[in-house]
């Protein structure tokens, strides 16, 4: 009777490492696949809110994603796609004036009436944009919104709003900061990365 050799354990583990390493590959080739198939469309439509994502303040001026994202905001909001603005966003690392504050200013110069813009100016990360901009759609009883931020960043945005109880479609903006691949890479990474700190945040109840 012929015996048959059983792998040695090192073989075996290194075959069972193998097979992790696609899987894990594999998953994060997807995810990141989602994320630029959601930054690529847009999906706005008739909504009572635009909720406009913080970004950098620079010497109380808008970095240009933040720029970019006041701009199409304006534009949605022009189209007659949702009546009002949210702005989100606290001091960020100059401390001169809250982000949501310099996006506030921007769209009263552009035309919108100071009674249709609500700002929170407390948040620091994301998961605090969209806690802070459900409580003020809960107080102003607006039921939809359209949310608005650099396409990379739309799919983790869009999840962290239904978690927050926010019932939205998201819209990127043309005008983007990151046209190149030399920038727009760091910024895909970033997000994969974040999207799985955030639902395993989620996962253990904590944010």
């Amino acid at each position: 009777m012929t015996m048959t050799a059983k792998p040695h354990p090192l073989r075996r583990a290194a075959r069972a490492f193998g097979w992790t390493l696609v899987v894990v590959l594999a998953w994060c080739a997807a995810v990141m696949g989602r994320i630029v198939y959601v930054g690529s469309r847009d999906y706005a439509e008739k909504a009572d809110v635009i909720i406009v994502l913080g970004a950098a303040v620079r010497r109380g001026e808008p970095s240009p994603a933040f720029a970019g994202r006041i701009r199409h905001s304006i534009d949605l909001w022009k189209k007659g796609l949702a009546p009002q603005l949210i702005f989100t966003g606290g001091l960020g690392h100059d401390g001169l004036i809250p982000e949501a504050e310099v996006g506030r200013r921007a769209a009263e110069h552009a035309g919108v009436q100071s009674g249709d813009i609500f700002t929170e100016t407390v948040s620091t990360k994301t998961w605090e944009n969209f806690t802070e901009a459900a409580r003020l759609m809960k107080e102003h009883h607006l039921q939809r919104a359209i949310i608005v931020s650099d396409p990379y960043h739309l799919l983790r945005a869009s999840i962290m709003a239904e978690d927050a109880g926010i019932a939205a479609v998201t819209s990127p903006t043309p005008h983007t900061a990151f046209q190149t691949w030399r920038t727009k890479i760091p910024f895909l990474l970033n997000e994969l990365r974040l999207c799985h700190s955030h639902w395993i945040y989620r996962a253990m109840g904590r944010r």
